[in-house]
């Protein structure tokens, strides 16, 4: 077992977006956090096979996509609500069919709910069992509409271009309240774990009778705690979907190990983000009121501005803050707090496809401790889960997308073609040269 590192988070150097690298903005030093990766998406060539569930709309602006029909009527989960094709000029360097979706999902309360997100398609024809489906979780962007990676002329997908060239067809859900009406459940994982799901339907629906019914689920950071949640409640949610595999790259395995249980008089680089899902559970639970976990003059600041600003501007406002100035002393241990921690920890349940962790040994933001004591007491623990683990020496947050791709996509073609997957579980997990080496 490879000791976790602590070093400051570094940005992978840029590649050619044809070959879709993954070029996630990670800061350094103390108040290092994910914001939103950078890898723009175009359109370019005719439109899939449209029906009246998918046609697409031009809206008379981009707020104007975004706003819910009222009254939304009801309509399965997946069900297209409107797209638009982005223009070619978006990324040229990106070959597929790329649009902007509005789809039908359902929140934690079973309320039917418009969520947005983005659909790629290959420009090549599928083969003859149809596109399989990946889709995609992205990292955390801020819990403010403006947001929705779908709103900007990129989106953090990565491995984008590598997915088109496979012939896959590409879902990204900006999730529930990222982008459309409503607060954003910002790790609460019920949510997370439908809106990406649900995303999977969409493109089904968009695509018709060109998809697979084939789906893997991948995400990173945030994206990769979604992409745990779909993996454990896809066979119950969503049983019309074949989920064949989950990959959760650097994921978010519990909130109490992001930002320190006895605060101190130092800053952490997680409590921007610990801050956030705080923000967004108060106001998705209503028996746990903000103050409960944080300070007075915190509180006062979350309130005013993270419903409104995104990732980087709230790592800012905290990143040289010392902890026992932000958090309550023992704020994750209590009972309300640690119940709904607890209900938010990925690996709860039984995940019937096969699992694939990855995880950088040097990332300061989750660190490989975290997410190896995630997999043997939770996913490994009795539930008969096939997990593999892979931690790559020296990775922090960002590089880890980059030197795994190559494993990455083996391991997606593999659960698409069938092949059994292999289980580290009971087993130490394999270390793989990264960060250059």
């Amino acid at each position: 077992m490879v000791a976790p590192g602590l070093l400051p988070g570094r940005s992978p150097s840029s590649r050619r977006r044809r070959r879709a690298a993954a070029r996630p903005a990670v800061g350094t030093g103390a108040g290092a956090v994910v914001v939103v990766m950078a890898l723009v998406v175009s359109a370019c060539g005719g439109p899939p096979s449209s029906s009246s569930a998918n046609s697409t709309k031009q809206s008379t602006g981009l707020d104007a996509f975004y706003q819910t029909p009222d009254p939304l009527v009801t309509a399965p989960p997946g069900t297209m609500i409107r797209s638009e094709k982005l223009p070619a000029s978006a990324d040229p360097g990106v070959d597929a069919n790329v649009y902007r979706v509005l789809y039908h999902s359902r929140s934690i309360t079973g309320k039917d709910i418009a969520v947005s997100g983005v659909i790629a398609v290959p420009l090549q024809a599928p083969t003859s069992g149809g596109y399989p489906i990946v889709t995609w979780a992205h990292a955390t962007t801020g819990i403010a509409d403006s947001c929705a990676p779908s709103r900007q002329p990129t989106t953090g997908i990565s491995y984008l271009q590598s997915w088109i060239d496979a012939g896959y067809v590409v879902a990204a859900t900006d999730y529930e309240g990222l982008g459309t009406a409503g607060v954003h459940p910002y790790l609460v994982g019920e949510s997370e774990g439908r809106s990406v799901l649900d995303a999977a339907r969409a493109a089904r629906h968009f695509v018709g009778s060109r998809a697979s019914d084939s789906v893997v689920i991948e995400g990173h950071s945030q994206g990769g705690h979604a992409a745990l949640f779909a993996g454990q409640l896809a066979h119950t949610y969503a049983p019309d979907l074949h989920v064949v595999g989950t990959v959760a790259l650097a994921p978010v395995s519990t909130v109490a190990a992001l930002a320190p249980v006895i605060p101190g008089p130092y800053p952490d680089p997680g409590s921007a983000v610990t801050i956030m899902a705080l923000a967004a559970w108060s106001r998705v639970y209503t028996n746990m009121p903000l103050n409960m976990a944080l300070s007075p003059a915190s509180t006062k600041i979350a309130d005013a501005s993270i419903g409104t600003v995104c990732a980087p501007q709230v790592s800012a406002a905290f990143s040289s803050t010392p902890t026992d100035q932000i958090f309550r002393p023992g704020w994750s241990t209590k009972p309300v707090v640690a119940a709904h921690i607890a209900a938010n920890d990925p690996g709860g349940m039984h995940t019937q496809s096969p699992v694939l962790v990855i995880q950088g040994t040097a990332d300061p933001l989750i660190t490989a401790a975290t997410t190896e004591s995630m997999v043997s007491e939770r996913l490994c623990a009795g539930q008969d889960d096939t997990v593999q683990l892979a931690l790559y020496q020296g990775d922090d947050h960002g590089t880890v997308l980059t030197d795994s791709q190559a494993m990455v996509a083996t391991w997606v073609a593999a659960r698409f073609a069938g092949s059994p997957a292999t289980n580290t579980c009971g087993r130490s997990p394999t270390v793989y040269p990264g960060a250059g080496l």
